[in-house]
């Protein structure tokens, strides 16, 4: 059995929580004698959340939560974007750094890694050029490793509560994640295309995005819905809720490691609108019809309005572009991770 150890720095129930839970869940469906331990430098009231589900879920075998770092327990040590871990003077053979974040202050630490690390996880492959043009030093270090989006059974089982078609966005809503932007496309589909659809915003504002603000400047404060963070147990549940009033899911981040938010969108069957950053390209496998360029509202309504248009015929294209983050791969992508690891 092998043993990885995941250090992160906050217990936060957010994406990093919910990749590493789908990467036990891989390895336990699929018989791979793996087991995930998680160390997190600060509980932000997410420890208790985490055990009670993989309780509930039967992965307590599989993925466990530690307060203390021996190295001598683990055969691997994965820092996700963590660099305190270096204090630990832990043997570098063993350590591995998997950077996630796309905010370039957060990812300075990897000009300062010692040169015996010899493995650098990313996401996606738009991730790995991102990487490689800031350093290039690093390029021959960096391995990708997608992420595994599973499907869920969840649903939603009552009626409908709207009677305009949802246009979702899910995540935090800052400068970097360019939600004004998001609001620009939907008020000049609302002026242009006409005014069938209302927004569904999930997540927590920066302190630096006034929200209502935002909204009201757009004229768009009636046609918004507005909902704190979702828990990741009850995601999908909501995904289910929009796909059931024929709804959309939305990005236009600036930079994106990988996009999970659109995947899991897209895993449950919701057709994406998506600019068009590396990351995106890869997850709908640079199909146009999800992609509009960075910056150019027009054009992003445009493809609102093409989408809207052809939601149905368009459903067979997002099945797709699953594969770009099916277990399958994530099995594939970990095999060659170790095979480099090795060398």
């Amino acid at each position: 059995m092998l043993k990885l150890l995941y250090v992160y720095r906050f217990a936060t129930l957010g994406g990093v929580e919910r990749v590493l839970i789908s990467r036990a869940e891989a390895f336990r469906d699929h018989q791979v004698p793996v087991k995930i331990f998680l160390y997190f430098f600060k509980d932000l009231g997410a420890i208790d959340k985490l055990n009670n589900y993989f309780a509930l879920h039967e992965l307590s075998d599989n993925i466990q939560i530690v307060n203390r770092i021996d190295e001598n327990q683990y055969d691997f040590i994965i820092s996700i974007d963590t660099p305190q871990i270096l204090k630990f003077n832990i043997s570098k053979s063993k350590l591995l750094f998997e950077c996630h974040t796309t905010y370039l202050n957060s990812r300075k630490y990897l000009m300062e890694l010692p040169a015996e690390v010899r493995v650098i996880v990313v996401p996606s492959s738009g991730m790995k050029t991102t990487l490689a043009q800031e350093r290039p030093e690093l390029k021959n270090k960096i391995v990708v490793v997608r992420n595994y989006v599973p499907e869920d059974t969840t649903s939603y089982h009552g009626g409908r509560i709207w009677v305009k078609r949802p246009l979702l966005y899910l995540g935090r809503m800052d400068e970097h994640k360019n939600i004004c932007e998001l609001l620009d496309v939907f008020a000049y589909y609302r002026s242009h295309y006409g005014d069938d659809m209302m927004l569904v915003l999930v997540g927590m504002s920066a302190e630096t995005i006034n929200l209502p603000q935002e909204l009201q400047q757009r004229n768009l404060t009636d046609r918004a819905v507005v909902l704190p963070p979702v828990g990741f147990d009850k995601v999908n549940r909501l995904y289910s809720l929009i796909k059931k009033h024929g709804g959309i899911f939305m990005s236009s981040s600036v930079a994106e490691s990988f996009g999970l938010s659109a995947a899991e969108a897209m895993v449950n069957g919701l057709p994406v609108l998506l600019s068009g950053t590396h990351a995106h390209v890869d997850l709908v496998e640079g199909n146009m019809n999800f992609l509009y360029p960075l910056g150019n509202v027009p054009t992003g309504a445009g493809k609102l309005k093409h989408i809207v248009d052809n939601y149905a015929a368009l459903l067979p294209e997002i099945e797709k572009c699953k594969g770009q983050f099916s277990v399958k791969r994530f099995i594939e992508d970990w095999q060659l991770l170790k095979d480099v690891h090795a060398k």
